[in-house]
């Protein structure tokens, strides 16, 4: 991929339960690009588990996703899926951070680990790049989370990368755990949104959270949003976000944001992506009179350093 310009990405980082999908899709609806759910776990989502993309449809009988896969690989039956997601294992985990932060010591230390990295890295730059393509759009929205991934792509001249550091509450993070959520994009099955003790949840938040502060060592802008401001004022956020892609010319002209997932095509994220009619966006703070005050206590306590320094203790 020589001489090619660098493939632009909007990646949406932070803890799971945060409003990363709503965010997402008014990204891409205010600034014209394209909007694709969690790309970290496309592969089992995608052409392994072929799961319900967020039109409705199977993945494998998606024209967009059928389209992206034949522009990318020649078809996702081309890929070496068994291999390609132990690559995966191997490379996107918490424990390699220290080698994705400094790539020049990854390849003195592991030469084989630091090839790995870079065939993960061109695969999915091949998709990112057919993303673009079939999309017709300029860049790509990855709200994957995850800050391993995060710094796969910001340790690349190939990606010209971008994170919003999306936060919430911890103490409302953990309460959206303990919820019995049914994941309607499996359809033999009914399986459940992963859920976790507030223990482990705080535990979760910090570990998904506090890496993202490192991205200032790679030289990645990065832009901390917190849920609950764009949530109340959807269009200031939108605004201050706009600035930071590059696209200020774009946000003057805000028109009030909607939440219409019937366009999009995503994998992964909130079930309200199946919605088929437009919705309102609304603040949830359920956790403020439902969350136990032991609860909150344990949770604020465990989160008690990135909470203070996000501004929730004010």
């Amino acid at each position: 991929m020589a001489g090619d310009s660098p493939i632009s990405v909007v990646y949406v980082g932070g803890a799971p339960r945060s409003g990363s999908t709503v965010l997402s899709h008014l990204v891409a609806e205010m600034f014209k690009g394209v909007v694709v759910g969690e790309l970290k776990h496309v592969w089992h989502r995608g052409p392994l588990g072929n799961q319900r993309c967020s039109c409705g449809r199977a993945f494998r009988s998606c024209d967009f996703w059928v389209e992206v896969g034949r522009e990318a690989f020649g078809g996702w039956d081309e890929l070496p899926l068994k291999r390609l997601i132990t690559v995966q294992k191997r490379v996107d985990r918490f424990r390699t951070l220290p080698m994705l932060l400094t790539p020049t010591v990854a390849q003195l230390r592991d030469a084989a680990f630091s090839r790995e990295i870079s065939d993960y890295r061109e695969t999915l730059a091949t998709l990112y790049k057919a993303l673009q393509a079939i999309s017709g759009r300029t860049f790509v929205v990855d709200s994957s989370k995850h800050p391993t991934q995060a710094f796969v792509l910001s340790a690349s001249q190939m990606f010209d990368s971008r994170v919003i550091h999306l936060v919430r509450d911890s103490r409302g993070v953990a309460w959206s755990f303990q919820k019995r959520v049914v994941r309607p994009e499996i359809t033999d099955d009914r399986r459940l949104m992963p859920q976790a003790a507030p223990a482990r949840a705080s535990l979760h938040w910090m570990m998904m959270n506090a890496p993202l502060h490192l991205l200032w060592f790679r030289g990645t802008p990065r832009l901390l949003v917190r849920y609950e401001d764009y949530a109340r004022n959807p269009r200031g956020e939108l605004q201050r976000i706009g600035n930071f892609l590059g696209r200020g010319e774009t946000a003057v002209s805000l028109h009030e944001p909607t939440l219409d997932f019937s366009a999009v095509h995503t994998l992964g994220g909130n079930p309200v992506r199946f919605s088929g009619a437009p919705l309102e966006l609304r603040i949830d703070e359920e956790w403020r009179t439902a969350m136990s005050k032991q609860d909150r206590l344990r949770v604020g306590a465990l989160t008690l350093p990135l909470l203070a320094a996000y501004g929730y203790l004010r």
